[in-house]
Order: structure tokens, then sequence, then C-alpha cells
């Protein structure tokens, strides 16, 4: 499975952030251009859209909006966390010019683009919720990761043509 910026979540998962420090603030390697494009889902009678913008070689400017014209805009990046290859999200402010609110600002995902889908899962935000550096935060996914415990449901979003 490929990762992306994931987006950092659907709607009600988005707007709480869940960690104080990211797994790296390095790019391990280039961004994919794969989920470079605006995609949409339906959850609860509300229209999710997810804008994928690249924004230089290695990161992506995601826009995400649930319902309404109002944007959530995050930078991501990828990352590793020991085998396992993610999006690394830092959520940055809102369209109207409003910044995060709080230290929680960062948010892991996977991705995997099959068509004209993209399915993307959070990190579990509760798994490595008190780390204060990057290592602390690297250990706890691998160990959720290797426990099977490591990722909420996931997302399947389609291309808005």
């Amino acid at each position: 499975m490929r990762t992306i910026v994931a987006l950092s979540a659907v709607a009600l998962a988005l707007s709480a952030c869940d960690h104080r420090v990211p797994v790296s603030r390095e790019a391990a390697g280039d961004a994919d251009p794969a989920p470079v494009g605006l995609w949409s889902r339906t959850e609860n009678n509300t229209e999710h859209r997810l804008l994928v913008l690249p924004m230089g070689r290695r990161e992506w400017l995601v826009g995400w909006s649930a319902g309404g014209s109002a944007m959530l805009y995050a930078r991501a990046w990828p990352v590793r966390s020991g085998e396992t290859q993610l999006a690394q999200l830092e959520w940055i402010g809102t369209g109207e010019g409003k910044p995060v609110e709080g230290e929680r600002v960062f948010q892991l995902a996977t991705w995997s683009v099959s068509g004209r889908e993209l399915t993307i899962r959070l990190v579990n935000g509760e798994i490595g919720r008190d780390a204060s550096t990057a290592a602390e935060l690297a250990a706890a996914i691998e160990a959720a990761r290797s426990r099977g415990e490591w990722q909420r449901e996931p997302m399947v979003f389609r291309r808005v043509e």
C-alpha cells in the first residue's frame, strides 16, 4: 500500500489533530504524484472534498472540506516510520486565514490509489499521543503496527472529473 497525504481525517477526524511532534520534518523522498487532484466522498449525507496539489518535488498542499466551501489546509510530505511509508500532515489553517489552534497540528496517514479511487487510512490518533519526540512517536507507531492496531477505518474518495 502506497502512502500519502493523508489527509488527515475525514471531517471530524481532520478537525482533531493527533500529535505535537512529526515523525520527521524531512521528506523521505519525492512526493508521489498519484494522489494529486480533487477527490470526493459522501458520508452521512455530507460531501467531503480533498484537494491535493504538488508543492515542489517533496511536498503536497492538502485542502480538506467537509460540506460547504470552507477549507482547512495542510502541508504534507512522505516519511518513514520503521518499514512503513506514511504521509506526514501539518495542519496550518483555513481559507479564511485562521491558523490551526493548539499544539497538536500533526497527523499521519497511509494511502493508495487504484483507478479513480483514493483510499486513506489515518494512523490512530491515540497512538503516541503523548510523545514529545519523533523517536517516541515512531516507537509507539511501530509497536501498535506490530499488533495490527495502528490505523483508523479506511476513507475511500473518488476522483472528481
